[in-house]
């Protein structure tokens, strides 16, 4: 059942990610690159703000249900901390544009003070919609999360195409956002209110906080890391240079949703196991997860490696062939960061969130000196490399690739779980498709987007059938994908939880 719910969160995250890409396409097509980058600088510049909205509580929600504490207590308590934090995010936003504007003698040029009231309000409604998903997660009720979910796309796309087809501006794009969290908070509370879970007073407070307070400054830590190379491209360079970096990021996203949805699966799933005492379950699920992952990453990796300059334009179009250079450097990460997602869920499925902070601060404290020496001419009088978004993204790569032996490391000495040493057979086979797609591309250049469809077709299938004659692909792999991606049964499995049938 967690390789359909698997299924079920990628494909709607998937669908997600596709409505996202057709808004990039319209307004980068339609309004231009300086426009897209201008909504990319200041999200990014409120989703560190947003980090104070988390705080770790999301994750002691998803902890404390999937536990099976009384869901009423758990709800009830997470609404008042979810209040009380998103109203910490606006008073944090307030203060912070009182300091720049009346203090510092800092300007908000153009429409940057219009987006920044429009875009703290979407993230609002958005936080108030997570009190609902974030319970689904914590009782695996993930088809509910999902359609929650769907909402924010189908509302905002059509409002972006609508503005960006007919020369909209960037404020205006901004009020496609906040309809769509008003959309995903409304469904969200539709949910919760059909699923009759009723207010009762909170008492979980000291429970939800003593897990959190080791979350609290390394989530605000996290948040920020997410968000520090746009913001720092943005600063030194231009909004362009922003669209450009974040293009790329976007297209990768979208392989990285892979290991996303596994490891929001697996969290609960091993938090159940540790308390039961199954720890080598916990060791069998992590190594099956991560052969699987390598198995669909590994071909889309080396294609993204082989063909980025190529991909980018096929993709985005010619203004976009300088997103091919990042796009590189941030698919390999992408990959260590995709491999790497269930091992990571490990830690905090058997109370370690001590350990998970120590590997955020080491994200954070590895990337923003790297940042800091690639991405600008200079720093405070320090003379710098000045690579921009290449810059960034090299940056990016080498703190993908530290962080990924740390949590190796220490994950083997928590549960034991080492790496699988066949995910050697899966880089011997992506190195033989690669020179395979190198030759074939002096025939067949990747010049628009429906070739570059038939390439990554043609990348899974080469590396499938090497795999297959390496015997590194079976039978029971291939019986176990039909399986997960059988439509009838995934159809079946959405509309009994939806309906309330499948209710755990």
């Amino acid at each position: 059942m967690i390789g359909r719910r698997s299924l079920l969160v990628l494909a709607v995250r998937l669908v997600s990610s596709f409505l996202g890409f057709i808004g990039l396409f319209l307004i980068t097509n339609y309004l231009g690159p300086d426009v897209y980058g201008a909504i990319v600088y200041v999200l990014s510049l409120l989703a560190a703000f947003n980090a104070f909205s988390d705080l770790g509580f999301n994750q002691a929600h998803i902890k404390k249900v999937s536990e099976g504490q009384d869901i009423r207590d758990c709800v009830s308590t997470f609404i008042v901390i979810k209040l009380a934090l998103t109203g910490l995010l606006v008073v944090v936003t307030i203060v912070s544009l009182v300091v720049w504007t009346q203090l510092l003698g800092g300007s908000l040029e153009g429409e940057a003070e219009d987006l920044v009231i429009l875009f703290t309000l979407y993230y609002v409604f958005y936080n108030l919609s997570s009190i609902v998903t974030t319970t689904y997660y914590g009782t695996m009720e993930i088809a509910k999360a999902q359609v929650i979910a769907l909402a924010d796309p189908i509302i905002k796309i059509p409002l972006i195409a609508l503005i960006a087809l007919g020369g909209g501006s960037a404020v205006q794009l901004a009020y496609a956002y906040v309809a769509a969290g008003i959309a995903i908070t409304v469904v969200a509370f539709i949910f919760l209110l059909r699923d009759r879970i009723k207010w009762t007073r909170p008492t979980l407070f000291r429970a939800y906080i003593l897990f959190a307070i080791p979350l609290a400054l390394v989530t605000v830590v996290g948040t920020v890391a997410g968000s520090v190379d746009k913001i720092m491209i943005g600063y030194f360079d231009s909004n362009e240079a922003v669209a450009f970096y974040s293009s790329s990021q976007l297209f990768l996203s979208v392989v990285a949703l892979v290991g996303v949805s596994v490891a929001t699966l697996t969290y609960p799933s091993f938090s159940k196991s540790h308390t039961d005492g199954d720890v080598s379950e916990i060791k069998r699920a992590s190594l099956t997860a991560e052969r699987y992952l390598s198995m669909f990453g590994m071909p889309i990796t080396a294609l993204l490696v082989l063909f980025p300059t190529e991909i980018a334009v096929a993709l985005f179009g010619p203004e976009f062939a300088p997103a091919g250079e990042p796009m590189r450097w941030l698919a390999i990460g992408m990959f260590l960061t995709l491999i790497n997602a269930v091992h990571s869920s490990q830690i905090n499925a058997v109370n370690r969130p001590d350990i998970t902070a120590k590997l955020i601060f080491l994200h954070f404290f590895v990337l923003v000196p790297l940042l800091i020496l690639l991405v600008p001419s200079s720093f405070f009088g320090l003379q710098c490399l000045g690579l921009s978004y290449n810059g960034a993204a090299l940056a990016s790569m080498i703190t993908s690739i530290v962080v990924f032996v740390a949590t190796r490391w220490i994950v083997r000495k928590l549960t034991g779980t080492r790496s699988n040493p066949r995910l050697l057979l899966h880089l011997a086979s992506a190195v033989i498709t690669g020179g395979v797609l190198v030759v074939l591309e002096q025939y067949l250049p990747m010049d628009n987007w429906m070739i570059l469809l038939a390439y990554v077709f043609m990348a899974l299938a080469i590396f499938a059938g090497i795999l297959y004659v390496m015997k590194e692909l079976t039978k029971e792999d291939v019986r176990y994908f039909m399986d997960i991606f059988n439509i009838r049964k995934m159809w079946r499995y959405s509309v009994d939880e939806v309906s309330g049938k499948s209710r755990k």
